[in-house]
């Protein structure tokens, strides 16, 4: 699906970029609820994935630098490089050049993250409020 090379990264995705934290789904919200932090939008609550003081992820583990719950990690950290993006009224995903310093080493199957994203549900409320998120 996605494929990216990250060893030797100074984890842009994962720590020390505060522009870049994960957005949980509601069906996420309850699983990652002792380790997220609600956000108030113009349009509803939102919550994301708590950093630690260093500024890191909370599942990032700071000696080896991996995710700590890589195979259960939420659905935006499963689509990096890619940030989900509804502007043509459906689920998609936009490559995101802004912050990954190894996108020479991107492979991916749009039709795959295609089949991921149809797995979740985006209630219409919960869009709103994940879009409005970019205005801040």
């Amino acid at each position: 699906m996605i494929h990216i090379q990250c060893q030797g990264c100074n984890n842009h995705c994962c720590g020390h970029n505060p522009f870049l934290t994960p957005v949980l789904l509601r069906s996420e919200e309850e699983y990652f609820k002792e380790y997220s932090n609600k956000i108030q939008t113009p349009h509803g609550e939102i919550w994301t994935l708590e950093k630690k003081e260093n500024g890191n992820c909370i599942f990032l583990e700071d000696k080896t630098m991996r995710c700590t719950i890589y195979p259960k990690r939420p659905l935006e950290c499963m689509l990096y490089p890619f940030l989900l993006d509804f502007d043509k009224g459906i689920p998609d995903a936009k490559l995101d050049k802004r912050y990954c310093p190894h996108l020479n080493t991107l492979s991916f199957d749009m039709e795959s993250i295609a089949a991921l994203l149809k797995k979740h549900t985006f209630p219409q409320d919960w869009i709103k409020a994940y879009q409005s998120l970019k205005e801040c």
